[in-house]
């Protein structure tokens, strides 16, 4: 098991339990401590806030707030926190709205899941889906 450093401390943002209970184990079992887990946008916030995380696993389509406005919200009150965002669909609408709020940047790495299993892709410096993920 790899050295967890303080700022591996996780917080999962996802509105479905059975999501978040499958990412927590998984991370648990891979030696990363969960330091909160929360369903909402405002829970998540206060939650970064409370718990200082060094990463926030957002799920996209949090429904009200979704987890881009999050992240851009996350960016300002806890810049400490880095930010992964997870989607099960990404569509070239999402996506320009999380460039809007300054979520995500052309060239940010995005991880895409499913049943069938994983992608990761990176944005174009245009801020299209699909350029090469880095090395």
């Amino acid at each position: 098991m790899a050295k967890v450093h303080d700022n591996d401390r996780i917080l999962l943002i996802d509105h479905q339990p059975i999501y978040r209970e499958g990412l927590r184990t998984a991370l648990l079992q891979a030696g990363y401590p969960i330091v909160g887990e929360a369903g909402t946008s405002h829970q998540g916030l206060r939650v970064a806030e409370e718990q200082t995380p060094g990463i926030a696993i957002i799920e996209a389509r949090l429904p009200g707030i979704n987890g881009f406005v999050t992240a851009a919200f996350m960016r300002r009150s806890a810049p400490w926190t880095k930010v992964v965002m997870i989607a099960h669909q990404l569509t070239p609408a999402l996506t320009a709205s999380a460039i809007r709020v300054g979520a995500i940047r052309p060239g940010s790495s995005l991880v895409m899941g499913s049943v069938s299993g994983v992608t990761v892709t990176t944005l174009t410096p245009t801020g299209k889906l699909g350029g090469a993920p880095p090395a």
